[in-house]
């Protein structure tokens, strides 16, 4: 979608600190065209402090934060790593959101490989109306198994989640 095409943003949820999810240019442009809070997983607020967002959010694992009366977002597990150079590797989080709003919840898996962590965020929260599965760069398995999941591996995501409707996105 065209920027200039985007509805209001009040909140952006980012993922991880990986170039292609924490792109400094998009993000200073999207604090001069909306000013939305910000929420980043622990230890990125260094990454995006110095871009002057009014509010920023670290939240760690099973953190949730009210943003609304009718919005609750929690932050949750996944398989990856994070860093954005050659010596801060997982010094900040990754992880995934569920985003509840009236009594409805949908999952935004980020990036993230196989585990049971999928499972346990159906114990947590039930199953999610709806999830957005990530499927990413998944070749060579012997090397992307732990990160990124490949398509067989989304659809035991989604049956672990007991998702009502699954989206793959898929990371280019």
């Amino acid at each position: 979608m065209e920027f200039d095409r985007l509805p209001n943003i009040d909140v952006v949820l980012l993922s991880h600190n990986h170039y292609d999810h924490l792109d400094i240019a998009t993000l200073r442009r999207l604090r001069q065209t909306f000013s939305p809070l910000l929420l980043v997983a622990a230890g990125d607020a260094r990454v995006v402090g110095p871009l002057g967002f009014p509010e920023v959010r670290e939240l760690d694992w099973w953190d949730d934060l009210p943003v609304s009366r009718a919005l609750k977002i929690t932050f949750v597990p996944a398989q990856h790593f994070s860093a954005r150079g050659l010596f801060d590797r997982d010094r900040s989080l990754w992880g995934g959101y569920m985003i509840e709003s009236h009594g409805r919840f949908v999952y935004f898996g980020g990036d993230s490989g196989y585990s049971t962590h999928f499972s346990d965020i159906k114990s947590r929260f039930g199953p999610p109306d709806i999830a957005m599965l990530p499927i990413g760069a998944y070749e060579p398995r012997w090397f992307m198994q732990p990160i990124h999941m490949n398509p067989a591996e989304a659809v035991r995501a989604h049956r672990d989640l007991g998702a009502k409707q699954r989206r793959q996105t898929e990371n280019l």
